[in-house]
């Protein structure tokens, strides 16, 4: 697993002269990662110019999921915390699919994203892409949750039901 930061990142009201809230974040990203297996790669762009400071988190082979918008001072835990929530699902070579999981590693799981290439869906890739991702990854054991306009079928085979009368939702604020 490797996080790539740029280091040309900066905000829209940041100075062009002086250090680079993008290297500052690869540095605290490194000083966060060490010990964990995963590796920090100091980039120049990943295009990504709008949304501010940028990481992007990669399998070998896989893959990448670029986040923008990140502080130095608040995030580099989280993208080491974060990389051992994406799963990447391969069919004959190449990568087809993949999934995001949001966690607080104890109690909770959040199935945020899953995707399979359009090319490659109604061949059972989903479901294994699901099923490792529920059942075998780090938080099995934990009580999972998602949100989806289709494939309730799908997700209803690995326990997923419609909520309980005690759960609310409180949807996107607009401000």
């Amino acid at each position: 697993m490797t996080i790539y930061v740029c280091i040309t990142c900066k905000r829209a009201d940041d100075p062009e002269e002086g250090m680079r809230p993008g290297l500052e974040l690869a540095r605290a990203t490194a000083r966060a990662a060490d010990g964990s297996g995963v590796t920090v790669r100091q980039v120049r762009c990943l295009a990504n110019c709008s949304r501010a400071c940028s990481a992007a988190i990669r399998r070998d082979g896989a893959w990448t999921y670029v986040f923008g918008g990140l502080e130095p001072d608040r995030d580099a835990d989280a993208l080491i915390d974060g990389a051992a929530r994406v799963v990447g699902l391969y069919h004959e070579g190449p990568q087809v699919g993949f999934s995001r999981t949001l966690s607080d590693r104890h109690t909770q799981s959040y199935l945020a994203d899953v995707y399979v290439l359009e090319e490659q869906r109604g061949r059972g890739l989903g479901v294994e892409l699901v099923r490792f991702s529920v059942d075998e990854g780090p938080f099995a054991r934990t009580k999972w949750l998602l949100h989806t306009a289709d494939a309730h079928d799908l997700y209803r085979r690995f326990g997923f039901e419609e909520p309980g009368e005690r759960t609310l939702e409180r949807g996107r604020r607009e401000d």
